[in-house]
């Protein structure tokens, strides 16, 4: 498809769309997208601070606790950063009626989500009961995107993607690496402005990102696979489904 047809199909997704899900994910009385943008010594406190989220967690290392959390919402699309400089367990929710996608936010990230080791080019696809099991080590850096799953389909279905129900019964997709950075960069571009200034996310270009290429660059990042790995994980469950 040409560069120009790819933008007409971007811009036609954006107008069918925008009339369903402008209504906001959660409402503040500043009427800022941003909902938190906060650094912790106190890893309690930062489970209880960070919104739509169910945190539980527990430190498994010495020392005083440094986090850092920001979150910001456009429309029905809630994007998360976390930074985490200690040992943690973490256990709880994602947030509830969505669909949860965590996105190593750097190439060095170590940390192990529901028993996975988790590499630089993973998606991880939380549950639709939104469970969360990790161990993460002091260098835990992690992008996540939510949103409807009924958007999500609509989005793939605008973009012709139709192998998107089955890859989200996954846990774990490896992913191209190309892509992936493009996801990356993307989301961390939105985050890296909405720190600057707040307002900056309510511009057209920047909450058009967050709402629909945000999402559209995941949707391509998670049927991009990477061939060189075979297709995701090894799990004896996620065989099956592959042979199903």
């Amino acid at each position: 498809m040409s560069g120009g047809h790819q933008k007409s199909a971007r811009i036609y997704i954006t107008h069918f769309l925008v009339d369903r899900y402008v209504m906001p994910l959660s409402s503040d009385s500043s009427d800022s997208p941003v909902l938190i943008h906060r650094r912790f010594d106190d890893v309690d406190e930062l489970a209880v601070a960070a919104r739509h989220w169910d945190f539980d967690f527990l430190q498994l290392d010495g020392g005083a606790f440094e986090g850092e959390v920001f979150q910001a919402v456009a429309g029905h699309v809630l994007l998360s950063e976390g930074r985490f400089g200690r040992t943690l367990k973490q256990e709880g929710a994602s947030p509830g009626g969505m669909r949860t996608f965590a996105i190593p936010a750097t190439s060095n990230v170590r940390f192990k989500w529901r028993r996975y080791e988790v590499l630089p080019n993973d998606i991880l696809v939380f549950p639709r009961n939104g469970e969360l099991h990790a161990v993460s080590l002091p260098d835990f850096h992690v992008l996540t995107v939510s949103l409807p799953e009924s958007l999500l389909h609509e989005i793939a279905e605008f973009s012709g993607e139709v192998r998107l129900s089955k890859l989200l019964r996954r846990e774990r997709i490896h992913c191209s690496l190309p892509v992936m950075d493009r996801l990356r960069r993307r989301v961390l571009r939105s985050i890296r402005a909405g720190k600057v200034d707040s307002q900056l996310l309510t511009e057209p270009a920047l909450l058009n990102e967050m709402q629909f290429e945000s999402p559209r660059l995941l949707i391509k990042a998670l049927v991009s696979l990477d061939a060189s790995t075979g297709i995701f994980a090894t799990r004896k469950r996620d065989r099956a489904i592959k042979e199903a």
